[in-house]
């Protein structure tokens, strides 16, 4: 399935699932609680982020982490 409100590739890959999320309408209640940590920045700070939104969303263990841009879809020839 593809989005076609969602360019150029419809969400498919090579997209950055931040930017599909932060488009979309949290108040519907159909979009799931998110955030982004930047892999630039130290494994401490990342930790910390990571706390602060469980903390903030009273979310416990398991949680679910994937890469901001995916390319899953792509064979290795492609990226």
């Amino acid at each position: 399935m593809c989005n076609p409100g969602m360019q150029p590739l419809s969400g498919l890959a090579l997209e950055s699932k931040s930017e599909i999320l932060a488009a979309l309408n949290p108040k519907t209640g159909m979009v799931a609680d998110w955030v982004c940590i930047q892999p630039s920045d130290t494994l401490e700070d990342r930790l910390e982020v990571l706390d602060q939104f469980n903390r903030e969303h009273s979310i416990d263990w398991p949680l679910i982490l994937k890469p901001d841009i995916g390319r899953a879809s792509l064979s290795e020839s492609q990226w």
